[in-house]
C-alpha cells in the first residue's frame, strides 16, 4: 500500500470515528432537539419536526473539541493541495457569518492561518463591508467554514459576496473550499450546490446523525422511520404519530 494510500484510509477512519464522536455528544448533550405536533420553522421558512443546535454545541467543551478535531481533518489535505500549488499561495480561513464563525477561527487558530468572516450582505453603515477581518487575495485558497448546511443558500450568498469582494482581471475564478460542521444533505441542495460548482465536505450528516441516534438507542425505531421519511420528502411530508421522544 503507497503511503499516500495509507494515509487516506488511516484519514478516513479517524474522521469516522471523529463523526461518531461527534453525533454521540450531540444527542448527550441534547444539542437535537424533536418536535412533530409543532415543526420547527427554519430561517428558510421550510418546517421540520427536527432542529439541530449547534450554537449549544459551542458551550460543552467535549463536543467542541472533537468538532475542531474533524474540521481540522477535514482541511489538511486541503492545506498539503495548497501548499504545493506554487509562489504566491495561501490559504485562508473565513467563517460564514454568523454560525461558521466561532467554528472558523477555532479552526484558524489551531492552523495559524489567517481568518475572517464574510455576512450575507455588506454592512450598510461604516465601512459597508461585507467581508471583515481578513481581505483575501485573488492568488488565495479560501478555506469557507460554515457551520450547518440546509437549503445551501448561506454559502451560495457568501460565495456571491467573495466573487464581487474580490475582482481580479488575471483571477477571475476564486479558489475556494467549503467545509461545515453538519450538513443536512437534502438532494436538492447538493443537486444546487453542484450546479454552481461548489463542493462540500461535512465532518456530519443528518443520515449519518440519525442512524448513530438508533444504534446508539438515543432514538426509538419509530423516530427513526419517522425522521427518516421526512428527509427523503421534506416538502411532502407529514407526520404519521406523536414520536416518543
Amino acid at each position: 500500500m503507497s503511503d499516500r494510500l495509507s494515509r487516506g484510509v488511516q484519514l478516513g477512519n479517524s474522521l469516522w470515528q471523529l463523526r461518531k464522536q461527534v453525533a454521540r455528544a450531540l444527542w448527550h448533550y441534547r444539542c437535537v432537539h424533536i418536535s412533530v405536533d409543532q415543526p420547527f420553522e427554519w430561517r428558510s421558512g421550510r418546517h421540520a419536526p427536527v432542529y439541530v443546535d449547534l450554537r449549544a454545541a459551542l458551550a460543552h467543551v467535549p463536543v467542541r473539541q472533537r468538532i475542531v478535531e474533524g474540521l481540522i481533518a477535514l482541511a489538511e489535505p486541503i492545506r498539503e493541495r495548497v501548499g504545493s500549488g506554487g509562489e504566491g499561495r495561501r490559504l485562508v480561513v473565513l467563517g460564514i457569518a454568523t454560525g461558521g464563525i466561532p467554528y472558523g477561527v477555532l479552526v484558524a487558530d489551531r492552523l495559524s492561518l489567517p481568518f475572517g468572516y464574510v455576512r450575507p450582505e455588506p454592512k450598510p453603515y461604516g465601512l459597508r463591508r461585507q467581508v471583515e477581518g481578513l481581505t483575501p487575495r485573488a492568488t488565495d485558497h479560501i478555506l469557507l467554514v460554515e457551520e450547518l448546511i440546509s437549503t445551501g443558500s448561506a454559502v451560495l450568498q457568501a460565495i456571491k459576496g467573495l466573487r464581487h469582494a474580490i475582482t481580479s482581471a488575471h483571477s477571475p475564478l476564486l479558489s475556494i473550499s467549503v467545509v461545515t460542521v453538519f450538513s443536512y444533505a437534502f438532494r436538492e441542495t447538493q443537486d444546487r450546490l453542484r450546479k454552481e460548482g461548489i463542493s462540500v465536505s461535512a465532518l456530519l450528516t443528518f443520515p449519518e446523525l440519525l442512524m448513530i441516534g438508533w444504534q446508539e438507542k438515543d432514538i426509538t425505531h419509530i423516530t427513526y422511520e419517522q425522521l427518516r421519511r421526512w428527509h427523503n420528502d421534506p416538502e411532502h411530508w407529514q407526520p404519521t404519530r406523536t414520536l416518543p421522544y
